[in-house]
């Protein structure tokens, strides 16, 4: 099995991935690769929006052939705000009955990257294991299982970027303040802001929700600040969106994942 990433989510390398992790690059208009287009845009001339494109049919296609000839099965993690489902469902019909393309969708705005990194793991922890075929839809009911044992945190430094997926995709100027925003989504499904204040006293506060029998799966964005207690830490490359925006995502999650795989889940 291979795990294929959008680029958009700015996990470039994962040395403690079991699997073999492929990251799926992001078209811009013009042709100039995602980093090299954000590392020559100088800052003066911020253009209101990252130029991207998505893929066509035909693109879909000629990238995941070439990943079927290296597995039988790929577990594609998409923005579904970039990437279409309906030319997923395509190719995945296409590669079939040699390959399996598992599609889960994962917004690349609004969704808690650490927990990514958790479905990643579990997930392919949980795949190595099964003698019986893996469908479509296991994959779905187990990804939905993992999610539900995860408790998530996000600390941003701006809240506008993660509200709206223009202000999401533009080049911003790094913010001017050092404080950062504890927010949640909320039942209605907008973001609200719990707490404001400096990242290490808010780190803190949520730390103290920790419970013995889980850990602290971490994400830093443009932050270097180290964070007592975490227990896997990850840091995203610079470039990823949105651009100049420090944020820190976590989620406490099972200790052992092999514990969640003996437990009752549906099959």
């Amino acid at each position: 099995m291979v795990i294929v990433l959008e680029e958009l989510y700015g996990m470039r390398s994962i040395p403690f991935m079991s699997a073999e992790v492929k990251i799926k690059p992001t078209l811009l208009r013009g042709g100039l690769p995602l980093r090299e287009y954000i590392q020559q845009t100088k800052r003066s001339l911020l253009p209101s929006a990252l130029p991207l494109q998505s893929y066509s049919l035909s693109e879909e296609l000629v990238f995941f052939k070439g990943i079927a000839e290296q597995a039988e099965i790929s577990l594609y993690f998409y923005d579904p705000a970039y990437t279409s489902i309906q030319n997923l469902y395509r190719v995945r019909n296409l590669l079939l009955p040699d390959h399996k393309l598992i599609p889960i969708p994962f917004d690349a705005m609004k969704s808690n990257k650490a927990e990514l990194l958790y479905l990643m793991d579990a997930l392919a922890d949980w795949a190595g294991k099964q003698d019986a075929p893996l469908t479509y839809e296991k994959f779905l009911l187990h990804t939905q299982y993992f999610k539900s044992r995860c408790t998530p945190w996000s600390l941003v430094a701006e809240v506008g970027p993660f509200t709206h997926v223009k202000r999401h995709r533009r080049l911003h100027k790094p913010p001017a303040k050092p404080l950062f925003k504890q927010v949640y989504t909320h039942t209605d499904g907008k973001l609200k802001v719990h707490k404001t204040g400096h990242l290490l006293e808010l780190w803190q506060q949520i730390l103290a929700a920790k419970t013995e029998e889980k850990q602290a799966w971490v994400v830093r964005k443009g932050i270097t600040t180290d964070l007592p207690g975490s227990d896997i830490i990850f840091d995203l490359e610079n470039q990823t969106l949105p651009v100049h925006i420090p944020y820190v995502q976590a989620i406490f999650a099972p200790i052992h994942i092999s514990n969640l795989l003996d437990a009752r889940v549906p099959t």
